[in-house]
Formats: C-alpha cells, structure tokens, sequence
C-alpha cells in the first residue's frame, strides 16, 4: 500500500524510499513486509494505490452513487495518488507469478489524478452532469491520516518485465461497462433512458442473437478473449440501440474538462 510513505516527498515514490506511515494500517503493512523480507527469501512484495474495480466497496462505485442519487458531491483536491484498477492489477499478477522477478516493486497505474479530478472523471465517463466540487483534506477529515501524495513510480517493474500497467484514463471506462450502469443521453441525443435491467435484458437477447454467451465473470471458465469481445459487443449494441453505456458516453475521460 501507499499507506507506508508519510507522503510529504516531493515527486514519485520509489522502492528504496524510506517509509513512514502515518497511522496503524500503513504500520501493520510495513511490519508485514519486513517479516516477509526476514523470513522468505523467495518473495515478491507489490505495492499498489488507490485500488478501484467494478466489485466490492470503492471510490468509484461511491461517485456512481451519488451521481445517481444527484447528490452534491465535494471531493479533497489537495490529495494526489495513482489510481488502479483491480482488472489491470490482477492481470498483471498473474503475469508476475510466472516470473522469477523477486523483491519489493511498486506497481501502480502510470497516472496521477487527486481524488477531486479522479471523481469528475468517474462522473463524467458515466456520463452524468452532476457537479463535483474541490475542497481540501481539512475540509473532511478522517479518522485515520492519509498520506498527501501517494503518487507510485512503477518505473522499476516495467523496467525489469515489461509490465507496466494503464492510467486510470485508459483503464475507467471499462470498469464502468462491466458495472451496467446506464444514463441518459444529453437532450440533443436521440438515446433514451433505460434502466440498467432493461438494458442487460437487450443486451443479453442480442448476444444470443448473434450465437454468443455472456461471460459471467473472468476465472469461471471465460478467456480473456471472451471478456474483450463482450466489450466490444457491449458498445456495439450501445450504438445500434441507441443506448449511452459507460465508454459510449465520454470516450476520453482525460479531456481538459475532466481534470481542470
């Protein structure tokens, strides 16, 4: 975790940067790897940030949220770090351990974002209008320190093998297609609204229209060719349906307006 660096350097974090947490997590993280280091010589440590994915509890299914809920939203600006998707995290582990690659890395997406820009990001590639607005870490305050940069250089790994994974920018937009989470058009498009079971309800008819299943979820027997051509099928079947889902909606979440 990024836990273990206080987060007053000025640049990226590199694996030989000393650390010192700020609280209890990013202690009981540190005494982890030290253990691991004493103990097994045939380790290999990652350390990664500000995981996000279309599973479990996250920063980006609580923008979805309150975007749907048209709730107003005030996000800490004044926080930076490298959001990662879990998808290109697990991908890349699965590589790794196929390696003989050993000792502590850092392994991060490869852009940094505050929390405030990653949220408008997160609102805008989902294609809704709701307004995020910046305010600082005193500003809501948290029972646990957070570290203010926790920017991760993954410089070293990629440099090592090859792996080095996507920027948020690249890697959002699918996080939120696998979500199924469906908006409304801008009034000037012809799309209409949908419901999120309506549309997987299409969807699913159109794929078996077309001689093909829908993957239930990577690991149960379903390639990762599968996954890329549901994906595909997804923004296919947006166009023809007239249907605004996730990527559809804002192809290019980095735009100016999306981190000015």
């Amino acid at each position: 975790t990024d836990f273990v660096f206080d987060g007053t350097k000025d640049g990226w974090y590199v694996e030989n940067d000393a650390t010192a947490p700020l609280g209890h997590y990013g202690r009981t993280k540190a005494l982890g790897e030290a253990a691991i280091r004493a103990q097994i010589d045939d380790h290999l440590i990652l350390r990664t940030s500000w995981l996000y994915s279309a599973h479990g509890h996250n920063f980006v299914k609580t923008m979805l949220r309150l975007a749907t809920n048209n709730a107003d939203m005030r996000v800490v600006a004044d926080q930076v770090g490298c959001p990662t998707s879990a998808h290109d995290l697990a991908d890349a582990l699965l590589r790794l351990v196929d390696t003989n690659h050993r000792g502590t890395f850092h392994l991060a997406g490869t852009e940094e974002a505050t929390w405030h820009e990653f949220a408008v990001g997160i609102v805008e590639a989902a294609g809704s209008a709701v307004e995020v607005e910046a305010i600082a870490t005193t500003e809501y305050p948290t029972r646990a320190p957070r570290p203010a940069n926790s920017r991760l250089d993954s410089t070293a790994i990629a440099n090592a093998t090859g792996i080095r994974l996507p920027g948020w920018c690249t890697s959002l937009p699918a996080v939120i297609d696998e979500m199924s989470i469906a908006y409304s058009a801008p009034e000037s498009s012809s799309a209409s609204m949908a419901s999120s079971s309506s549309i997987d309800s299409g969807f699913d008819d159109h794929r078996r229209a077309a001689g093909r299943r829908r993957p239930a979820a990577r690991g149960a027997g379903v390639s990762a060719s599968e996954v890329a051509m549901w994906r595909a099928d997804a923004a296919r079947f947006a166009v023809d349906s007239g249907t605004i889902l996730g990527r559809a909606v804002v192809p290019d979440v980095c735009s100016t307006s999306a981190i000015s």
